[in-house]
């Protein structure tokens, strides 16, 4: 790093700091060094350069990554940065996937405040109990649907704790708010016979 940084004349305080790290050493690993290390936090504009410069297979890569980018950003500036916005985007929603993910497995209060199933949401709009196991599969499977046609859309996930898919709670009641209610009398009519039945005669 030293020889690189008198080389190409980088800037201490600019293009890098140093964190001298003065460890005591070891008595009992003799020999493995470790003591009076040096480390150096470098900015993103040195670590590109020193990528560009190295020698190695980790330097080809990433010069061979910042010509590519180069190349279809000449080719096509609107894609590139379509494509840009794209992987940002994406990251983000992997990341806040991760997030959420952890906090379900590590925390079942968290996951019963913040998301609700199926069964729970019949529950609450008094279903009646013959023959809700059907309803259960046709609201679960119609909440899936709508969950990967909204834009963005929807995460849903499985319960770590039992494995029933979990729906967001706002998505999960808007949704009944516009579907699901019909969905539930309808089935409360037929299953306590109040559904009503057209008589045809022919003429």
């Amino acid at each position: 790093m030293k020889d690189r940084i008198e080389r190409y004349r980088f800037v201490e305080g600019e293009d890098f700091i140093k964190a001298e790290n003065l460890c005591s050493p070891n008595l009992g690993s003799k020999g493995r060094g470790g003591h009076n290390k040096t480390d150096y936090h470098l900015s993103l504009d040195m670590a590109k350069e020193v990528c560009m410069v190295d020698n190695s297979g980790k330097g080809r890569m990433a010069r061979r990554y910042f010509i590519n980018c180069e190349r279809r950003l000449n080719e096509s500036p609107a894609r590139y940065l379509a494509d840009m916005e794209r992987q940002i985007v994406r990251l983000i929603e992997d990341r806040v996937e991760q997030t959420v993910a952890l906090r379900l497995a590590s925390n079942a209060r968290v996951a019963a405040l913040e998301y609700v199933s199926v069964r729970e949401l019949l529950m609450e709009h008094n279903a009646v109990q013959k023959g809700r196991s059907g309803l259960n599969r046709k609201i679960g499977a119609s909440m899936r649907a709508w969950a990967l046609q909204t834009r963005p859309p929807i995460s849903v996930r499985r319960c770590p704790h039992s494995g029933v898919w979990l729906f967001p709670r706002d998505f999960a009641d808007d949704f009944m708010r516009r579907h699901g209610r019909e969905l539930v009398h309808d089935h409360n009519d037929r299953q306590t016979g109040r559904g009503s039945l057209q008589l045809v005669v022919a003429g």
